[in-house]
């Protein structure tokens, strides 16, 4: 064999996903961090050329299957990176071992990868050696078991493999029917006490005050999880409030297509006004291109761009 021949065959095989190395991720959480988890995974797998198996589990406050939410670019599986439901066998083997499982995946983790990664494992790795986690995935032949609903890299249309299914676009579309073009982003999570006290519903009065006065014609397009924040900010700009006629169910299949719906509708807004560590308004953010304020009383608006 040629040298010419023997590096051209050294490139193929480097592009080629090695089975023998196979990634395994289990994203969880709400909809923002499953969403982050497989998109930041795909993204990863595809620039080491790993393949990917992603599975998707419901539980009491997520009960969507996946392919009611969005399927994945038919690229993806000549890729090898595939997406499916969970059996029940994958309770006791394909999920972190804890007392839902009755610890009962422990020892098939531990014959069938080499390392087991989880949110805390992962938030250690990013904090203090980053460059570990993509050496887990450069290494070709390593065995890789991830649970989490974390944001493992960022890249530019990380989101495009991920196609919303025709229910969460309809919603998407319905949102947008009205807008025009100057429309700034409103997302306020209250799914923890915390979020109340760091990030009051004044903060935002103030900071939308602030940008109505620079430009009169703007208008705002709120999601939240508050129904009073959502009544009180219609109160206050009633006519300059684009908002779903209700609030969704975040735990049904329904609902959670709403809630889909209107991140992609979110990140089709100019920019976004959100509370601080919202997986929701970082994914819109991410997926829009926009630039997005996190408001907290302990500091002046914390701004991301992507």
């Amino acid at each position: 064999m040629t040298t010419s021949t023997k590096t051209d065959q050294e490139r193929a095989d480097r592009l080629t996903p090695d089975p023998s190395g196979k990634i395994t991720l289990v994203p969880i959480g709400g909809l923002g961090e499953r969403l982050r988890a497989v998109a930041s995974t795909i993204a990863l797998a595809r620039k080491h050329c790993r393949p990917l198996e992603i599975i998707w589990f419901e539980s009491d406050d997520f009960m969507a299957p996946s392919n009611r939410l969005f399927t994945l670019d038919p690229q993806m599986r000549r890729e090898e990176i595939t997406i499916r439901e969970a059996k029940w066998t994958d309770w006791i083997s394909n999920r972190y071992p804890d007392k839902g499982n009755v610890w009962l995946s422990a020892p098939y983790l531990m014959v069938s990868f080499d390392s087991v990664q989880t949110d805390d494992k992962i938030k250690e790795l990013q904090a203090h050696a980053p460059e570990q986690l993509e050496l887990m995935f450069r290494r070709r032949h390593h065995r890789l078991f991830i649970e989490t609903g974390m944001e493992l890299t960022r890249a530019r249309d990380m989101y495009s493999p991920l196609l919303p299914n025709i229910e969460v676009i309809n919603v998407r579309n319905s949102r947008l029917s009205s807008w025009h073009n100057n429309i700034v982003g409103i997302h306020i999570d209250r799914d923890s006490a915390v979020s109340m006290q760091d990030s009051p519903i004044e903060l935002f009065i103030k900071r939308m005050h602030e940008i109505v006065v620079t430009d009169p014609g703007t208008s705002f397009f709120v999601t939240t999880t508050s129904h009073n924040e959502r009544e009180r900010l219609q109160t206050l700009y009633s006519s300059r409030i684009i908002a779903p006629s209700s609030m969704s169910d975040g735990t049904s299949v329904d609902g959670l297509i709403e809630i889909y719906g209107d991140l992609l509708a979110l990140s089709q807004t100019t920019k976004i006004l959100t509370t601080p560590n919202s997986a929701y308004s970082a994914v819109a953010s991410t997926m829009g291109h926009i630039r997005s304020e996190a408001l907290s009383i302990y500091s002046s608006p914390t701004i991301i761009t992507t």
